[in-house]
């Protein structure tokens, strides 16, 4: 620990790794995981069909609802548990970029 923050070491070399480079790939991975939840596909919920109009309420095939395959609580849990990464090793852009998303 250095100045209250946290370090990662190599095991092998003892060599300490890059926190900003670190902290860069947890945000490229809270953006990507983000993004990926806004540009999925939204899909029948009773016969899969994908919905092919933006506007559309309900299924063209069956007339059920459509929904999301993945739901907003698994990326709010995963975004949440980026956070609590960036409040204990204090990575502030992370966190900021967390909150942001949130």
């Amino acid at each position: 620990e250095y100045d209250g923050v946290r370090s990662w070491w190599c095991r092998d070399c003892g060599h300490p790794y890059s926190r900003s480079e670190i902290e860069g790939r947890l945000v490229l991975i809270a953006q990507r995981r983000t993004l990926g939840y806004q540009l999925q596909d939204v899909e029948c919920t009773k016969c899969h069909a994908l919905r092919t109009g933006h506007l559309a309420a309900r299924c063209t095939a069956c007339g059920c609802a459509y929904a999301t395959r993945s739901k907003p609580a698994e990326l709010r849990e995963h975004l949440l548990a980026l956070g609590e990464v960036a409040r204990a090793h204090k990575l502030e852009y992370l966190a900021e970029v967390v909150k942001w998303l949130l």
